[in-house]
């Protein structure tokens, strides 16, 4: 567990200012107007395994109040230079410290599928039990089966450690915790940068 932790981590904090360059320069994902249109207006999000805030800009700038987590000492440091109103902080997924029912939402753009997956289920009970009642939860996970260190040649060959999933399965994981789901989709891979094909859920509590 440590080891897959710290992977993910290292791999961070050595490309944060390549990767803040790349993301910036994608599209802004459709998935985002969706979760904005879904979440109370003027409502508290989390962005879970913010980056380097470019998704907390987003909701920032159409009203909510957002605070962004991240492992990476340097994605933080990127978020707080380049975002301003956020609440930024250094946290682990799996030790949470928020307090019961904080947010409206809970946004976890493709940061899920570093958490080992005999700890999704108690990750997933921490997330409904700091949303309020109704708050929507949007996930993306890479579609594949088991999990894997693998060198990410995007980024200069660093180790990456990914969890996979199947649509179904992780769908029964989200429905076995409590959450309703209210859409689903699968994506497949954009050539020119994913690993894999992605699933994409919203769910409410």
């Amino acid at each position: 567990m440590r080891k897959t932790k710290n992977i993910t981590i290292n791999s961070y904090n050595k490309t944060a200012e390549e990767y803040y360059k790349i993301v910036s320069s994608f599209e802004l994902l459709p998935e985002l107007e969706i979760f904005i249109n879904r979440v109370i207006k003027d409502g508290k999000i989390l962005d879970l395994g913010c980056g380097p805030g470019h998704h907390s800009r987003v909701f920032l700038e159409n009203g909510f109040t957002v605070a962004g987590i991240d492992l990476s000492t340097e994605m933080i440091a990127i978020a707080k230079k380049e975002v301003a109103g956020v609440n930024f902080q250094v946290m682990d997924i799996l030790d949470l410290k928020f307090e019961k029912e904080s947010f409206d939402g809970i946004w976890a753009s493709a940061s899920l599928l570093h958490i080992p997956k005999k700890n999704l289920k108690s990750v997933l009970k921490k997330l409904k039990n700091i949303m309020v009642k109704g708050g929507i939860l949007y996930i993306s996970l890479k579609k594949g089966v088991g999990s894997e260190i693998l060198k990410d040649n995007r980024y200069g060959g660093v180790d990456k450690y990914y969890v996979y999933y199947q649509q179904e399965e992780i769908a029964e994981i989200l429905k076995s915790v409590g959450f309703e789901i209210i859409e689903k989709e699968q994506k497949i891979r954009r050539d020119y940068y994913d690993t894999n094909p992605w699933i994409h859920l919203f769910c409410k509590k």
